[in-house]
């Protein structure tokens, strides 16, 4: 979840170690709130969904991107303060490791987020002539890039077809599903149908995608980088 990052980094100078030491899982602690998508050693994704009236349980947070799939307003408390935050839909921001916390949604709407947890980040950039962003510019927009992630949004219409990219280890949300085609260098092709609020994962790959089907495909992309 979104915290106000000045108001944050003075927390963390000023908490000692031992409480930012004890981690405490937030899908442990609050399990109707927190939906599980995808694990594996690199990545967690994460659906957080609270509605209004509600709160969760005391909860530290691992380095983590995070996006408002649904926005709302979550009051956050800490150990010895607590503060409002206003999270608009379609927000994404990168956070480090998040000390103890809760949050309550004291708005009118319910608020919706995914989490992607990275564990691990040991994966390359592709060079330009294969990045996604450079070769796709209509199709893909950066969100969010740092030396640990890049978040980005593919917008494929139907009949779109991308031109060849790579990608380093990622995960990917589906925001809205479809029919597509992926090509690989090789030749071979394979067609799936993508889910609406799906995660899925992948190794480093590269490929093109073509939407073979009748509704705009929307995906969010998390690469993860080396740190």
């Amino acid at each position: 979840m979104k915290l106000i990052p000045a108001t944050l980094a003075a927390l963390l100078l000023v908490l000692p170690a031992r409480a930012q030491c004890q981690q405490t899982d937030p899908v442990s602690a609050s399990p109707g709130m927190y939906k599980v998508l995808l694990e594996n050693d690199q990545v967690r994704v994460v659906e957080y969904s609270v509605k209004p009236g509600e709160r969760d349980q005391p909860h530290t947070h691992p380095p983590k991107v995070s996006y408002v799939a649904s926005g709302g307003s979550l009051r956050i408390t800490l150990r010895d303060t607590s503060f409002v935050t206003n999270d608009s839909t379609g927000k994404v921001t990168w956070r480090g490791s998040v000390p103890r916390h809760y949050a309550e949604n004291v708005g009118s709407s319910p608020v919706r987020i995914v989490l992607f947890e990275v564990k691990r980040i040991d994966g390359e950039v592709a060079s330009p002539d294969q990045d996604p962003a450079r070769v796709n510019p209509s199709s893909i927009t950066v969100k969010l890039e740092n030396d640990s992630v890049r978040v980005m949004e593919a917008l494929i219409p139907p009949g779109f077809k991308e031109k060849q990219h790579t990608h380093p280890p990622y995960a990917m949300y589906i925001l809205s599903g479809g029919n597509i085609r992926m090509h690989y260098p090789d030749g071979t092709t394979r067609d799936a149908e993508m889910t609406t609020g799906a995660a899925l994962f992948s190794d480093k790959t590269t490929h093109w995608a073509e939407n073979t089907g009748s509704s705009t495909i929307r995906v969010l992309l998390v690469e993860l980088r080396h740190p």
